[in-house]
């Protein structure tokens, strides 16, 4: 490849993933919104995708682009250095100086890349979700009138509060119980940000098996996700990962 065909190359995907991060960006900004938006917007906790994924899974891939990115304009100054140190010997009167400010500069840009692992975070209480979306985001008082029904709510009476906790206990037990009989296998692992396919490719059992013993309607897609699909139809983890180990037993 001519050298002039490869500087057009490496700048035509330079500006390519330029303009990713740039759209994704946005749609990670203004589109898929976080969930104190959502509450403002739709008036209820919804979960917001595009092509399957969310905010946080389109966030990877503007990473990823920007990784690439990074390494073609690497690239791009690795090809026209002698250009760069030519320009450098106009403004500067020795080699020694030029190389002094390439090494600070590089050493600036290192800095900016891996700032965010060494900076330390505030950590701040924040009040109940629902009432920090509607009420202004993370730091603006919540008004009077509802901090007064939030502390109404909170004020039930104890003896029906600990039945409710012993009841939750029961149920708790009970369930691991049921799970413990069947004795899983330990490898078998269900994460709520994986799929009806992903779970299928993964232990080699049918998504239309899995919708089956889940008792979901058969209209459900295989790329849902199992966290939506659960708080859509109320099941567990633990369910998948019986229905995997007896599909094993089989």
């Amino acid at each position: 490849m001519k050298k002039s065909n490869l500087f057009l190359l490496v700048d035509v995907l330079m500006f390519l993933f330029l303009a990713i991060m740039s759209g994704l960006g946005l749609m990670i900004k203004y589109i898929l919104v976080p969930g104190s938006k959502r509450w403002v917007i739709y008036g209820r906790n919804v979960d917001l995708t595009f092509l399957g994924w969310d905010r946080h899974q389109w966030g990877t891939v503007h990473l990823i682009c920007a990784i690439l990115f990074v390494a073609f304009l690497v690239l791009h100054i690795i090809l026209h250095w002698k250009n760069l140190k030519s320009y450098l010997r106009k403004i500067v009167n020795t080699n020694a100086e030029s190389n002094l400010i390439i090494i600070t500069f590089a050493f600036l840009l290192f800095f900016i890349i891996i700032f965010p692992f060494i900076i330390n975070i505030k950590v701040t209480e924040m009040g109940d979700g629902r009432d920090r979306f509607l009420y202004g985001g993370e730091h603006q008082q919540i008004p009077a009138a509802v901090q007064r029904i939030q502390q109404e709510k909170k004020a039930i009476p104890v003896e029906k509060e600990q039945a409710v906790i012993k009841e939750t206990i029961k149920t708790t037990e009970e369930k691991e119980s049921g799970f413990e009989r069947h004795d899983i296998d330990p490898d078998i692992e269900v994460l709520g940000s994986m799929s009806l396919i992903d779970v299928s490719l993964r232990y080699n059992v049918p998504v239309s098996y899995i919708i089956k013993e889940l008792d979901l309607p058969a209209s459900v897609s295989g790329n849902e996700k199992l966290g939506r699909l659960r708080r859509s139809y109320g099941f567990t983890m633990s369910d998948i990962k019986l229905i995997i180990h007896n599909y094993r037993r089989k």
